[in-house]
């Protein structure tokens, strides 16, 4: 159907990610200069000043254990999120949390911390019904008692009225007196008045079960709601950090230094082994020997971490006359190792595009280009529904 088609399409269908950045084409007619954004203790060099090197060759490589470390911790903490998410949903859906028998030392301490909040909490939970069931049983008591004044009521009302009646009747052939009478329609009224006070205590009895009903599903509802928010917050510190894993294992790549073009080593600037780099710092000059047109664009300094060099990208280059040439393909070679300052002081940073389409007959230096950096793909329904979700957090939060 129409419909599954485009549940489909939304739900299946993959966008590119892109991060932008504007720019020009230059030539690349200057000594490419090897940096390494993170830095590190040098553990080998594989060429000397002066060494021919081809595209892709092994120059160095940089000791970062550190980033192993960066690692374990983002893999413990996601570990920690999990167990949490673990520990909510059995407290949305009133089930036992269980710590697994076979775990490990750091596993049984998340889960027997997540425990002791689990127990805690659905305690509390517990109390809180507790106190709001009472609320409805005894309203609910209330009005059956009430119920059952009324029905003995109306039978003293039909005996009040035979008694009435009698009497009226005596007093008609004076077989009483009275003042009887005055007495018998005395008790009628007074049953009367008591039935209807009843009778309209009833829906008064039901309106507060109704709202003692309301509150103890509001405390189930708020309950699972507020679980519901700690769930998608938790979610969403996992996406963080699966897209940080990804940049440290780029990172990680980074301890071998490649050329990023066939060449020669004009100059090295840490010349031996175990040599420490700090970060951004330079490790070799290399002359290439051809000199391509390149893409050198600006990028925003928040889109840093999801640029790495080897990525893919679609380049829209400006023509003349306002006309644009067909989009050109390229890959990230280099991306400055630190933040630069424009003329008006904002800080960005520097990516350098090899074009690899082959349209590159009408490419000149000083076109303006538009590049987009493929970081990843998402689907339709994520764009629709993120906001939905950021927004509705941001409406339940306190503040």
């Amino acid at each position: 159907t129409s419909l599954s088609i485009f549940l489909f399409i939304i739900f299946f269908m993959k966008v590119d990610i892109v991060v932008h950045g504007r720019g020009y084409l230059q030539i690349k007619d200057k000594n490419i200069l090897i940096e390494h954004p993170d830095g590190g203790r040098i553990k080998e060099l594989l060429v000397r000043e002066g060494s021919v090197v081809k595209e892709g060759q092994l120059l160095a490589v940089i000791d970062n254990s550190y980033i192993a470390e960066e690692v374990a911790k983002a893999v413990q903490q996601k570990k920690s999120y999990s167990i949490r998410i673990e520990r909510i949903e059995a407290e949305i859906n009133n089930t036992p949390f269980v710590i697994p028998a076979k775990i490990s030392n750091k596993e049984k301490e998340y889960y027997s911390y997540e425990k002791a909040i689990y127990d805690s909490e659905m305690n509390n939970l517990k109390n809180e019904l507790t106190t709001s069931e009472s609320v409805e049983k005894q309203r609910k008591a209330e009005y059956e008692s009430n119920l059952i004044k009324i029905q003995g009521l109306k039978k003293d009302l039909e005996y009040a009225y035979k008694q009435e009646k009698m009497v009226r009747d005596l007093v008609k052939i004076k077989a009483a007196a009275k003042g009887t009478l005055i007495e018998k329609e005395a008790d009628l009224q007074k049953i009367r008045n008591e039935l209807n006070l009843a009778e309209s205590m009833t829906s008064v009895l039901q309106s507060g079960i109704e709202t003692s009903v309301l509150d103890t599903n509001e405390i189930k509802s708020k309950f699972k709601k507020e679980k519901n928010n700690e769930i998608l917050k938790l979610q969403e510190a996992i996406t963080e950090i699966d897209a940080k894993l990804v940049g440290i294992n780029a990172r990680r790549k980074q301890s071998n230094i490649y050329s990023p073009v066939p060449g020669r080593i004009q100059k090295m600037f840490k010349p031996n082994e175990g040599s420490v780099l700090p970060a951004g710092g330079a490790l070799f000059e290399i002359t290439p020997d051809n000199v391509p047109v390149i893409a050198v664009v600006r990028l925003d300094t928040k889109d840093r971490d999801k640029v790495w060099s080897g990525m893919n990208v679609k380049i829209d280059i400006g023509g003349t006359g306002g006309t644009r040439t067909e989009p050109v393909s390229g890959q990230v070679k280099v991306v400055s190792a630190d933040s630069l300052n424009d003329e008006h002081g904002n800080r960005y940073y520097q990516a350098e595009i090899i074009l690899t389409g082959g349209k590159q007959k009408n490419l000149f230096p000083g076109m303006a280009v538009d590049a987009y950096i493929l970081t990843g793909k998402r689907s339709i329904a994520d764009y629709f529904f993120s906001p939905i979700i950021k927004g509705m957090k941001r409406s339940f939060s306190e503040q």
